[in-house]
């Protein structure tokens, strides 16, 4: 059986107290000495791989909050995207939205052909749309993403109106605008499309 004084100086050895507190009940139950150089060898590979899974740990966390941060800076953008459209078909205020879309912006309306002379066109649509009778527009966020100068967000949206027989209605559906960033930071509608839940 190994001595006080000899297990003390063989404690020094080992890289940590945790490595000698699992070492130690192998020494004293084998009663003799477990080869050193094999055992302190394992016992640092151990402690190096320990060290890279920290390691990648740390870098995956960070990554994750930094992803995290970036979509929510985005939801910020789009939902202010989507306030500046509906103050521009609410108050209503038709000569604002040419600067929401780009130059060969799309429109693709519910059940109606789509819209692809640019953004004037697509300002006479909702000057037709507003005409009609159409107001107290609503945009809640379902989900966006971004890569690169592109994003999209998808919507579900509410408008009042009236129906086939002149009375007051709610319609409701989803929208999904594509959007491009600009040199200035600025974000322009691409694509504009939307569906009706009826």
């Amino acid at each position: 059986m190994l001595s006080d004084s000899v297990l003390l100086r063989q404690r020094h050895n080992f890289v940590s107290e945790a490595h000698w507190r699992i070492a130690l009940p192998v020494r004293l139950f084998a009663g003799t000495v477990i080869e050193e150089s094999f055992l302190l060898i394992r016992l640092r590979e151990i402690s190096m791989v320990l060290n890279r899974a920290f390691s990648v740990a740390i870098v995956a966390c960070a990554s994750f909050f930094t992803l995290n941060a970036m979509a929510g800076d985005l939801r910020s953008e789009m939902e202010a995207e989507n306030a500046r459209w509906l103050k521009a078909f609410n108050t209503p205020n038709p000569d604002a939205f040419p600067a929401m879309y780009t130059k060969d912006a799309l429109l693709f309306p519910d059940d109606q052909p789509p819209v692809t002379g640019g953004p004037e066109a697509i300002k006479q649509f909702w000057v037709k749309t507003i005409k009609a009778g159409f107001k107290d527009h609503t945009f809640k966020i379902i989900t966006t993403r971004r890569d690169g100068k592109i994003a999209y967000v998808v919507s579900s949206w509410t408008v009042a109106g009236v129906d086939e027989k002149g009375a007051k209605a709610t319609y409701s559906g989803n929208t999904i605008r594509i959007l491009e960033r600009q040199s200035d930071g600025t974000w322009r509608t691409k694509v504009h499309m939307y569906a009706s839940d009826r």
